[in-house]
């Protein structure tokens, strides 16, 4: 039966076992690393919710559908193997649910879950080397409108020679305002 809620884990992206707890898949988004270079690629998980998982109608159509049974006979052997697994985890401590992953038994009613890594071996890291084309133009958003990255380099190079003349016209006032000191006390008499 094992498989079984393996695969309504899979279709359904959540799988709640009364009395432990539910299971549900969650979609870590693919992302990147500047430092080492590499593009991780997106990954499903399995997370443990500790709590009162109730198994809901639709789990047990699904179950009696699967196994070709009854609906009452699909309770009835979902209890049993709810009840077994809850007995195999009491007694031993840690208990494999394949496919999915581990099932500890903490202190109390409480449970911890190690979920199974075999997607991960299937999705590799991928080198992420950065790419630059000189004397390419392509388009650049600038607030709302599209200009080219020539246009916007021109732009760019303006306003650093605006702040190059601006520079220049200071040094020349300081000098200018350095001679006009110099020649006054040049020529002042002493009396």
């Amino acid at each position: 039966m094992y498989d079984s809620l393996y695969k309504y884990l899979i279709l359904y992206k959540k799988l709640n076992i009364p009395g432990i707890g539910s299971f549900v898949i969650e979609q870590i988004p693919a992302r990147l690393d500047f430092l080492n270079k590499q593009l991780h690629s997106p990954l499903p998980v399995i997370r443990f919710n500790l709590g009162n998982a109730v198994a809901d109608k639709h789990f047990y159509e699904f179950l009696a559908k699967e196994k070709g049974w009854q609906e009452w006979e699909a309770v009835r052997q979902f209890n049993e193997l709810v009840f077994g697994l809850k007995n195999a985890v009491n007694t031993k401590g840690t208990v494999e649910l394949p496919g999915i992953g581990s099932l500890k038994k903490e202190f109390a009613d409480t449970y911890s879950f190690h979920p199974m890594s075999s997607v991960q071996s299937y999705l590799p890291d991928v080198a992420a080397e950065r790419i630059i084309r000189k004397n390419t133009t392509h388009s650049v958003k600038v607030g709302d409108a599209e200009k080219s990255s020539t246009e916007m380099q021109e732009l760019l190079s303006a306003e650093k020679t605006k702040k190059a003349q601006w520079i220049k016209y200071a040094i020349i006032l300081a000098l200018a305002g350095a001679a006009v000191i110099a020649y006054y006390y040049t020529t002042k008499q002493p009396n």
